[in-house]
């Protein structure tokens, strides 16, 4: 079985994208997928799956202090393990997250041992390509895109490091505001050869 991590912030799309790529009629067909917000709604119940990151975020901003953070994600790991190992099909694609950012800061998801012991095959983290003068992000505040590029640059130092722990293949998709044609066919073309 090949393990495909795919992450990225939602910004980039990475949802959507993953879809239209896994849903069309292509090469890639026999597939168990996971979605990390599936896991971590089951795990934390307090709003609805379609919001995604925001439950986690949620979720870790009620913790009282980092112990019980990590004793959530540890939780969240443990989940995650046991949808892998029930997988049957020759490729499983999991579309997570590296870090959340909460109020108290910027809070790993992810681990190296998690890594270390699930040792996925190909690790693909989708980027959003972000104009500076983007109207609907500067409507969410002016630090706000500030903060999106610094945790993108904390996801890809961490998807740099996962990948050298684990010999992971690391695949950097920028995906650029009004070309997602592009993103679309470079994330079938890497879902394909990872296939093979």
């Amino acid at each position: 079985m090949k393990l495909i991590f795919v992450a990225g912030l939602e910004e980039s799309g990475k949802d959507t994208l993953l879809n239209l790529v896994l849903n069309s009629k292509n090469k890639i067909s026999d597939f168990d997928r996971i979605a990390f917000d599936d896991i971590i709604f089951s795990k934390t119940k307090r709003i609805s799956p379609r919001l995604g990151h925001r439950a986690l975020t949620e979720s870790l901003d009620f913790c009282g202090d980092m112990g019980e953070m990590a004793k959530l994600r540890d939780e969240i790991h443990k989940k995650l393990e046991k949808k892998i190992k029930s997988c049957k099909k020759p490729l499983v694609v999991i579309n997570g997250y590296f870090t959340i950012k909460t109020y108290h800061g910027y809070v790993p998801v992810m681990t190296d041992q998690f890594f270390k012991k699930l040792r996925p095959d190909m690790i693909i983290l989708m980027e959003a390509d972000v104009p500076e003068k983007s109207r609907h992000l500067l409507k969410k505040g002016p630090d706000y895109l500030d903060s999106l590029k610094l945790q993108q640059e904390i996801d890809r130092n961490c998807a740099s490091l996962y990948a050298s722990v684990t010999n992971a293949v690391l695949k950097i998709i920028k995906v650029r505001h009004g070309d997602v044609k592009t993103a679309i066919r470079k994330l079938t073309d890497t879902l394909t050869f990872a296939m093979k």
